[in-house]
Order: C-alpha cells, then structure tokens, then sequence
C-alpha cells in the first residue's frame, strides 16, 4: 500500500513522492530435491513518479519505487494508463 500526493509542475504534468509499506511472500520449490522454502516479509517503500493528463479522462504515468527490508532491497519501476471513470449521474 503506497501514498502519494499530487503536485503540479505544468498544466499537464504532475510529479508525486511516494511512501508506503508492502508484504512480500515467495515460494521457491527445488525440483531435483524436492527442498520448499518460504519467505516472507515487509518492506518500507520509497519513491516518486511523473503523471501526464493526455485529455480529461486518459492519464499515463511512469513511477519508480524502492522497498528496504532486512532481507533484501527491491526495485520497481511501473508504466500505466489510467482511465477515469466519472459515476455520476447527469
């Protein structure tokens, strides 16, 4: 679970910090000797990522995100398109 905030740095463009903290839980089995072994474990994330409102509805972004944990460090970087979708009624 991340947070961020929004600033403006155009019209268009919005910059955002992140922080949050995640849970990462992997199973690894060895096949020749038949070995699972569990990890699992939270991290604390850092990050930013760059918004671009392409019209009122279509929004494309590219963030970065770095998890520290005491097991070992991550890093992600995500590219999406959003799409807002407006329930109100006319």
């Amino acid at each position: 679970m991340n947070l961020h905030r929004y600033f403006n740095l155009s019209h268009r463009l919005r910059c955002y910090p992140i922080i949050g903290i995640s849970h990462t839980s992997e199973k690894e089995l060895n096949l020749a000797s038949k070995d699972v072994h569990h990890i699992n474990f939270f991290s604390a994330n850092t990050g930013g990522g760059f918004l671009f409102e392409l019209n009122k509805r279509w929004h494309p972004a590219v963030e970065f995100t770095y998890a520290w944990s005491k097991i070992f460090n991550q890093q992600f970087l995500l590219v999406n398109v959003a799409y807002e979708i407006d329930f109100k009624k006319h």
